[in-house]
């Protein structure tokens, strides 16, 4: 019996545990704690997700046959295949997806196969279904694609905003630390959507907003503390963009905040003082405003907030390492040198000797539902259910030619024509890297399915299969993640060899410059009708995630939930002659549904609410095809 101190591959907070070993089984898993004053980390969802390891596994290599049965096949006749459909294709037909589920070693070896094997730069991941929006308005006011602050500093924090996000369930160890600043005297405030977990137990004010108006509740916020006084003309002159910025964001009030956003002039006072009068505030955002329509906008304006108030931003990521593969250039505009340009491009030629694209590529919404591609490679992703607009995406599923590199057996692996078996993160070496640019080591805990394979196990055997060997003659993971320090700007402050062993290091996060935002006026494009008189909203229930790939397997959460559920007001069922536990159907302009009703006060009159975690409810069937104008990104969350 041993103990291995290796991540939890949930959530974007990164947990290390202590997982307890014997003969290869995994026994337990308990919390680090880190100290009295910081807390511990891990949470209830992690300590036993583990067991997901031990079921619905895809254990080997299938090819589907014409007939539409899958055939159990080799290693060797699963490259043969792989190989053979890569040289029938052009580059332009072929697309892949990286993963936030395995470790950055893997994900540069698919970004570098796909670029300079294949010579294409269709590579994207998950993140253009969540955080896009974060990625482009950190660049654009900051210079730099994560957060700048630490999660720890929420700690220190006098007054916490949290925006659009439920941190309570959703990132629990976070949680922890804002249970802890509360004792310590921190006032929380929480504006979102819909009453959620986080305003109920942690909040001293707690704020709902009509959906679709986050960017005019913050605009509005930013401009009553400049005019009361809370922020000086001096400091706002220090940023760059300073006049333009003043110019428009003086356009907004507090009359608009009572008149569009129905929060009382009473409440937003509160919140103005508040935060006027804090010396020490921090920003949180989730979901609850990037996955909306003017999701850029809403985050480029709280990190105006941030800027003028001095305040940390904390900006939390959806899996383990969705940040880990941004870093590592999974996206079809970026290089691991950074955004595409012909300095960048060069730069990165040079550091591997080789030819890479110059053009940008295709976004997963663009070559899953606008410009299908011909073959595609996904990796650690369920879009079959994820996705936006999933007529569209079945469709291209069912046409396209699917290479499905997956752990479990789910929905997308019905439309697959390759499945291979991939090995779940802690099942790996490596290293992954947090929501707040933490690279931290992976250990490798147990081997549950003894023929899966990595990518960079497959992608490197079949690059010198067809002739490219000596660009990934790499020996081991540790070789792949020098060379990612090597590429990858913001880790040349890493020394490779100390991460490996001590386990843990920041990136370089310093801000390459600070740069107000201009604020944006337009209308506001969520709007009910009376053919579509409610606004439905996507959450997460505190004990799945994601797709549920992991949590529906795992008993101990299944039996807390256990099935699709839309959650309501009363007053709406009684208006509508429904009751709890009632079947109904769901209509939305792009699709319908079937699902139970669940009874829900907190749910505000005029909004549905449901989870997106359980295939045999396919709530994206919902979601409306449309984009978000800054991010290249679908809009997921809100919609009537």
């Amino acid at each position: 019996m041993k103990t291995i101190r290796s991540v939890c591959f949930l959530c974007g907070c990164g947990c290390i545990l202590s997982y307890t070993v014997d003969g290869g089984s995994i026994l337990r898993v308990r919390p680090i704690v880190v100290s009295p004053e910081k807390g511990y980390e891990g949470c209830f969802k992690g300590f036993v997700a583990w067991k997901a390891l031990e079921k619905n596994r895809i254990t080997r290599p299938y090819v589907r046959e014409e007939s539409g049965d899958l055939r159990g096949v080799s290693w060797s006749e699963a490259f043969r295949k792989l190989r053979q459909v890569l040289m029938d294709y052009g580059n332009r037909s072929v697309a892949f997806i990286a993963s936030g589920e395995v470790t950055n070693e893997n994900n540069y070896v698919i970004q570098k196969f796909a670029r300079t094997v294949v010579y294409t730069n269709n590579i994207d991941t998950c993140a253009r279904l969540c955080h896009a929006s974060t990625l482009k308005a950190l660049t654009s006011t900051l210079g730099i694609p994560v957060m700048p602050h630490y999660i720890d500093d929420l700690l220190t924090a006098d007054c916490i905003l949290i925006f659009g996000s439920n941190p309570y369930t959703n990132y629990p160890s976070l949680g922890t630390k804002l249970i802890l600043a509360k004792r310590r005297g921190a006032r929380i405030i929480s504006v979102q959507t819909a009453m959620n977990e986080t305003s109920k137990r942690l909040a001293d004010i707690v704020l709902t907003l009509e959906p679709g108006t986050e960017f005019v509740f913050v605009n509005s916020l930013t401009a009553s503390l400049i005019r009361r006084g809370y922020v000086s003309l001096e400091k706002i002159r220090s940023f760059e963009r300073s006049a333009e910025f003043l110019k428009e964001v003086l356009r907004f009030t507090s009359s608009l905040v009572q008149r569009i956003c129905h929060v009382t002039l009473e409440e937003f006072d509160r919140v103005v003082e508040m935060i006027g009068c804090s010396e020490r505030l921090a920003i949180m955002h989730g979901m609850g405003v990037t996955q909306t329509i003017a999701g850029t906008e809403t985050v480029a304006c709280l990190v105006n907030l941030a800027l003028l108030k001095d305040a940390k931003l904390v900006s939390m990521r959806g899996k383990v390492n969705i940040q880990g593969a941004g870093d590592m250039g999974c996206s079809p505009h970026e290089y691991p040198t950074g955004p595409i340009s012909e300095e960048t491009r060069r730069e990165y030629e040079n550091l591997i000797g080789a030819s890479v694209p110059g053009v940008e590529g295709l976004t997963l919404v663009e070559f899953l539902i606008r410009r299908p591609a011909d073959v595609i490679y996904i990796c650690g992703m369920n879009p079959a259910v994820s996705m936006p607009d999933l007529e569209s995406v079945h469709r291209t599923l069912r046409r396209a030619f699917v290479v499905y590199h997956h752990p479990f057996w789910t929905k997308t692996a019905e439309y697959a024509d390759l499945i291979l078996p991939l090995p779940a993160l802690i099942e790996t070496e490596g290293t992954i890297t947090n929501a707040e640019g933490l690279v931290r080591k992976v250990e490798r805990v147990a081997s549950f399915v003894p023929e899966a394979m990595e990518p960079l196990q497959v992608f490197g055997r079949l690059a010198r299969e067809l002739g490219y060997g000596r660009l990934f003659d790499h020996s081991s993971p540790f070789d792949v993640f020098r060379e990612i320090c090597l590429v990858q700007p913001r880790y040349r402050v890493l020394n490779p060899g100390d991460v490996w062993s001590t386990g843990s290091a920041y990136t370089d996060k310093t801000p390459r410059f600070k740069r107000l935002h201009v604020p944006r006026t337009f209308s506001i494009t969520v709007r009910r009708s009376t053919v579509y008189p409610y606004m439905l909203l996507t959450t997460r229930s505190p004990y799945h995630f994601c797709t549920g790939d992991v949590t529906r397997n795992v008993e101990e959460l299944v039996k807390h939930e256990a099935e699709a559920l839309l959650y309501m007001n009363p007053r709406d069922m009684s208006d509508l002659g429904i009751r709890d536990g009632d079947l109904v159907e769901v209509f939305s302009k792009h699709g319908s549904i079937v699902i139970k009703v669940r009874e829900d006060g907190g749910v505000p009159v005029g909004i549905v609410v449901t989870r997106f975690h359980f295939e045999d409810v396919l709530v994206n069937m919902l979601t409306p095809p449309t984009w978000m104008w800054r991010a290249t990104r679908p809009t997921t969350r809100l919609f009537p």
